[in-house]
């Protein structure tokens, strides 16, 4: 098996390890109200996708290489700028949500968004693995179609923005939160990497230079 195909392999067993793992959590678990209507299976997966997304994000990160390190500090960026783009938009367009008539910050959905953002970050860095990232972010989207939290219109707007703001993330050196901010010819470096010392194991976890 050769490198790229065993990293694949660390990755899809990694989200399919979370999806199977964190919706049965007790961290995540809310405490019991006997009264309360039992989750759907829509529902459970909508409140796990981001931990999902972080999982699989450590996963890739253990693996202590430069192009994983990289590929991870993009989708981190990625997420959070699409993040913070979908909320901006929420506060313009204040559109109501089905289950909310009331609601003012139904479009885009920023879950989509964030899981596309996600999708289309891993997929560029494992292109063979793309069919896994997108059906990840699809099924985000009709997560929240399903619950009642979005229209199919804010999900397929949340995952456009989404996928957007991750290409514009991977043209721009360093990405778009540190090379739009402070772009430096010395790019950062995201890394899980243990280096002895005579103090014992240091591990560096992030390292730039501005």
């Amino acid at each position: 098996m050769t490198r790229a195909m065993r990293l694949q392999s660390y990755v899809f067993t990694s989200l399919l390890v979370a999806a199977l793992a964190l919706p049965r959590s007790p961290l995540l678990a809310a405490e019991e109200q006997p009264e309360a209507e039992p989750k759907s299976p829509a529902g459970e997966f909508s409140e796990v996708s981001v931990p999902i997304m972080a999982f699989t994000l450590g996963v890739i990160l253990m693996e202590g290489d430069r192009e994983a390190s990289d590929a991870v500090r993009y989708a981190l960026d990625a997420m959070v700028s699409a993040d913070v783009a979908s909320e901006a938009l929420k506060r313009i367009t204040k559109q109501p949500r089905p289950c909310d008539p009331k609601a003012e910050d139904g479009f885009p959905s920023t879950h989509t968004a964030v899981a596309f953002a996600f999708a289309h970050s891993l997929a560029d860095w494992q292109p063979g693995a793309a069919p896994v990232f997108y059906a990840f972010g699809a099924t985000c989207g009709w997560a929240r179609v399903k619950e009642g939290k979005h229209t199919l219109g804010q999900v397929v707007a949340g995952a456009a923005l989404g996928t957007l703001v991750a290409e514009l993330s991977l043209d721009i050196d360093g990405g778009l939160l540190q090379g739009a901010i402070a772009p430096t010819q010395d790019t950062a470096t995201l890394a899980f990497s243990p280096s002895p010392s005579d103090e014992g194991t240091q591990y560096t976890v992030w390292e730039t230079t501005w």
